[in-house]
């Protein structure tokens, strides 16, 4: 068996599976097989075949610290604690390696600090199914949206000042080894532009907007009052 893929990856969408790419020689004979999930799962399908065509991923402005099959940046994921990571500035473009392999992908994080309100944009590059996303250092979740697209795959959100995770892996657990026919490789750009990241004027309870019966619209992207804090 050369390779074998059950569901996935991401892209490959409805339960389909998808192998990549895998190396073959010039005048020998190949067989594909094809099966359900079980054995009552059968019927009319496609498959497709093509010639595997590598993103261009570019050449970056530094490198990844960790090579493939290491954790040195496994930030919010890093089985030791401590949220390791390598920093990363606004047009930065780093080179690095991930990979999935035996129900485990390698998360790479790298940290963010800005200074001003900021339009933080990602741009990741790989031959893998992958996918970069921006993390709160608090690691409590995505802020904004993963990335969408391959070769590039992109994102932006909106960042007041401080710093920020930017977490680089794989959109799947299995299919790419450390040294697999497709390669590790994939490039992360990040890119910034000013915008509005001002704190709400009625921010602390000694602006309070007087509220009425009835509805009462409000917006409070950028608020910084702890709720158990007292601010007047």
């Amino acid at each position: 068996v050369l390779a074998c893929n059950d569901d996935g990856p991401a892209s490959c969408a409805n339960f389909s599976s998808l192998i990549p790419a895998v190396g073959l020689e010039a005048g020998v004979t190949y067989y594909i097989v094809i099966g359900g999930y079980s054995a009552t799962d059968s019927g009319a399908g496609q498959i497709s075949i093509a010639p595997f065509v590598p993103c261009d991923i570019g050449t970056g402005t530094a490198t990844e610290v960790e090579l493939c099959g290491e954790d040195l940046n496994g930030g919010c994921n890093n089985a030791a604690g401590g949220s390791p990571s390598q920093p990363i500035a606004i047009n930065d473009t780093i080179t690095g390696e991930f990979w999935a392999a035996g129900g485990t992908r390698d998360t790479d994080w790298y940290l963010l600090n800005i200074t001003e309100g900021t339009t933080v944009a990602l741009s990741i590059k790989s031959s893998l199914d992958c996918f970069a996303a921006i993390v709160d250092t608090a690691c409590g979740g995505i802020i904004g949206t993963a990335t969408t697209g391959a070769c590039p795959g992109t994102t932006s959100v909106c960042l007041a000042p401080g710093s920020y995770y930017i977490v680089c892996l794989t959109s799947v657990f299995d299919g790419y080894p450390c040294g697999g026919t497709i390669g590790n490789s994939y490039t992360i750009n990040v890119t910034g532009t000013p915008c509005d990241a001002a704190a709400p004027p009625n921010d602390t309870c000694a602006n309070a907007t007087t509220a009425v019966e009835g509805p009462n619209p409000f917006d409070n992207t950028f608020a910084a009052t702890d709720y158990n804090a007292v601010t007047c």
